[in-house]
């Protein structure tokens, strides 16, 4: 059977749960967490997370053009991570967007690139407000409770674009702030999709009571863990050197933890690693290209990693605000820096 059947069937395996009454739901959630250790509201939501990358990568036109990316890859396609994440990261390949030529090509002025770049974003929205959208909704129609499908305003948006599902829910509420009960779909032209590999998921509830929600898997095409590992690391250095009148943004201590995770599971070894950081350095001065960073003359042995003391403070109540996201009891945040402070050193001897 081709991709397209398997992706159907697997669909309707995730709506024997999703049709199902509330209170029923419910009940799986509850269960579930229970048997898992796991707060019921997580169960429900990361059902809903499966629910959504099904509907999208069982499109036939839609699925083979998406891949699977960030955080949430790393905790439900890899199982390199033991928190939940918010969101869903979703690369689309920009052969599928349209014509724009690539910013990155050598040789062009900067003000081709920035023309380049503004075609790539108006090619994204296209394809999100006519295409990813639209397939999200038809999928939606059949469920039997409320829901609600919400663009954030496209005009005014920069690449990664959100859409927002605000699923069926069961008046679970979330441990803490750090989490909503919604789905956010964050749709990039200019994130870069290698390497990858197929990579097969289930929602919690599936691993608890298989029979009655019968099994539902997805395949999936994801990125890499190790490129994961690179890309985190230059958005840590990122943020580390930026200049002290620009704050720390919001809900960034996710990618100190995750990052030594990383390099415990030994992502260094990978095949490429590291001529991969050559390709995430150029990736990253082509599209993101921050004033304030040297990408031309950044090495592994130069990425600083470890939060500046003027900015310790911002990123340990970062930290203390997602430990509700966390299954078990995470390293303290005086741990997590040391450990941040074995992989720099570590990176000056590759």
């Amino acid at each position: 059977m081709g991709r397209r059947g398997v992706s159907q069937d697997r669909r309707r395996n995730m709506n024997t749960v999703a049709l199902l009454p509330a209170e029923d739901r419910l009940a799986l959630f509850t269960e579930t967490g229970a048997a898992q250790g796991l707060p019921p509201f997580h169960v429900e939501k990361d059902f809903w997370v499966c629910w959504v990358l099904a509907a999208l990568f069982g499109h036939e036109e839609i699925g083979p053009n998406l891949t699977f990316r960030g955080g949430t890859s790393l905790s439900k396609a890899w199982g390199l991570i033991e928190r939940f994440s918010e969101d869903i990261d979703l690369a689309m390949s920009r052969s599928w967007l349209g014509p724009a030529k690539d910013p990155g090509d050598p040789g062009i002025t900067a003000a081709e690139k920035t023309r380049r770049l503004k075609a790539l974003r108006d090619e994204c929205r296209e394809v999100i407000t006519h295409k990813l959208a639209p397939a999200l909704q038809s999928a939606a129609e059949s469920l039997p409770e409320p829901f609600r499908i919400e663009i954030e305003p496209l005009a005014q948006a920069r690449d990664p674009f959100c859409i927002h599902f605000e699923y069926p829910g069961t008046g679970l509420r979330p441990p803490a702030d750090y989490n909503q009960a919604l789905v956010k779909i964050e749709l990039s032209g200019r994130a870069d999709r290698w390497p990858m590999a197929d990579r097969s998921i289930r929602p919690y509830i599936a691993e608890s009571f298989p029979a009655e929600t019968g099994d539902p898997r997805i395949t999936l095409s994801c990125v890499r863990p190790e490129r994961t590992f690179w890309e985190k690391a230059a958005l840590i250095h990122e943020q580390n050197i930026r200049p002290e009148e620009r704050r720390l943004a919001a809900r960034q201590a996710r990618h100190l933890s995750d990052l030594v995770r990383l390099w415990d599971a030994d992502v260094a070894a990978a095949d490429g690693f590291l001529t991969l950081f050559t390709g995430v350095k150029s990736h990253r001065n082509t599209y993101f290209d921050y004033a304030w960073v040297d990408y031309e003359t950044l090495k592994p042995g130069t990425l600083r990693l470890v939060p500046p003391e003027t900015r310790l403070a911002a990123w340990r109540a970062d930290y203390q605000a997602m430990r509700p996201m966390f299954f078990k009891e995470p390293t303290g945040f005086e741990g997590l820096v040391q450990q941040l402070r074995i992989i720099e050193q570590s990176l000056t001897r590759l």
